[in-house]
């Protein structure tokens, strides 16, 4: 432990050392800042959103006569709050929608209109506290021990060093430790600091330090299983950069091609045309090939489910809905194949210690792909709901009134 204290001690007398450290500290500093005015900015464009939409509400609702105008017309927001953590890693909050303007019509176009493209997996991209972690630590720590044991037998000090010190063989060890201490805290503490201004969990932000501190161990070992080889410096560097770039490039992207050759998985942007297709297709098709199956699906409705005029606004939503059910099992398999493929991606993270500590954190931050997954099912519990308010109206089993209207379901997040 004293050998240790020392290093720690020495370790500020090396201005590489003392310049890398720096570095480190202002570029975690930076992702933090980022990340947090990030998140900052989206709380605030939903706080304008929650308050615009609910406006909105009130002054449509006051200007229609029949449940059908009142269910076309009102608009509902529907979103995933950022976590404490957010800021850490933004994830999914960058590629993937956070939130949706839904109308009681089919939920399957609402939901893939602003995912349209085939939800790929999610990649290392924007600077943030998890790109820093995942990508960037490792090469600065390469930076600091490349050359730790190659500069001592250059010197002609790494006999003398072994054998007069107290750790003996151990020394360089010792030394190499340090300085990934304090690596580990130049960017953890402006994680901690902003973790505190944001009020995260502690268990979460020390779970996450945890993840951090374990990665650079990782480098640490491989830098130390390369560096004793008796290489030089630039054989030692380009060694440590082989290894960087296979475990934080080659193995991702292979893992991501072979994933998702091996789980295709259908389009958003063909499933929302095929839903589209299916309720415009409804217009022209004889009102029982809408009714009967819809009524297949609602048995309560039976005795108010006749169509005798051309448009009804009760057939109206019923087309939407069987739009839906034209798709589910598309949108089935398409849900089970980003579950299966996220599963598979992690059993792929095993072999890229990058990877792991990218989906660690995303994890903690709440912007994986489950995540955002279980955001898309409270959307649907909440279209769900907005059917089951709406539909006694439609069917004639209620009144229509400005009363009746005030238990107009209201979207809350859900832990789904």
């Amino acid at each position: 432990m004293n050998s240790l204290w020392l290093e720690l001690r020495f370790a500020f007398r090396e201005r590489t050392v003392v310049g890398v450290l720096t570095f480190a500290f202002v570029v975690a500093s930076y992702a933090v800042i980022t990340g947090k005015l990030a998140v900052e900015s989206q709380q605030a464009e939903l706080a304008v959103m929650v308050q615009e939409t609910a406006a909105d509400q009130r002054f449509v609702l006051s200007q229609q006569s029949d449940v059908g105008s009142a269910a076309y017309y009102v608009h509902h927001i529907t979103y995933q709050p950022p976590s404490a953590l957010a800021f850490s890693a933004l994830g999914t909050r960058e590629d993937l929608p956070w939130q949706h303007r839904l109308r009681m019509l089919a939920i399957e176009g609402q939901i893939y209109e602003a995912d349209t493209g085939n939800p790929d997996l999610s990649r290392l991209g924007r600077l943030d506290f998890a790109f820093l972690a995942a990508v960037l630590l490792p090469l600065i720590l390469i930076l600091l021990l490349y050359d730790l044991d190659a500069r001592e037998r250059r010197d002609g000090r790494f006999e003398l060093l072994t054998a007069t010190s107290a750790a003996g063989s151990r020394t360089l060890l010792i030394k190499a430790l340090a300085h990934t201490l304090l690596l580990f805290a130049a960017i953890v503490m402006p994680f901690t600091f902003m973790a505190a201004v944001a009020g995260a969990p502690l268990v979460d932000s020390l779970m996450v330090a945890a993840v951090v501190f374990a990665h650079l161990i990782f480098w640490l070992l491989v830098c130390r299983l390369v560096t004793t080889r008796n290489f030089e410096a630039p054989a030692a560097a380009t060694a440590l950069l082989a290894c960087w770039l296979m475990f934080t490039t080659v193995v991702p992207a292979a893992a991501r091609i072979f994933v998702e050759a091996a789980v295709p998985v259908p389009a958003g942007g063909e499933l929302l045309l095929a839903q589209r297709e299916a309720v415009n297709d409804a217009w022209d098709l004889p009102k029982s090939a809408t009714m009967d199956p819809f009524i297949a699906l609602h048995p309560e409705l039976r005795s108010h489910a006749d169509v005798k005029e051309s448009f009804e606004w009760k057939w109206y939503y019923a087309f939407h809905q069987m739009g839906d059910e034209f798709v589910r099992a598309e949108s089935d398999a398409l849900r089970a194949g980003i579950q299966r493929r996220d599963r598979l991606m992690g059993v792929a993270a095993l072999l890229s210690p990058s990877l792991a500590t990218q989906r660690w954190l995303t994890h903690f931050a709440e912007t994986d792909r489950s995540h955002h997954q279980g955001y898309v099912r409270c959307v649907r519990k909440f279209h769900a709901a907005l059917r089951e308010f709406h539909y006694p109206m439609l069917f004639g089993q209620k009144e229509f009134s400005a009363e009746a209207m005030t238990g107009l379901p209201e979207y809350q997040h859900c832990d789904a």
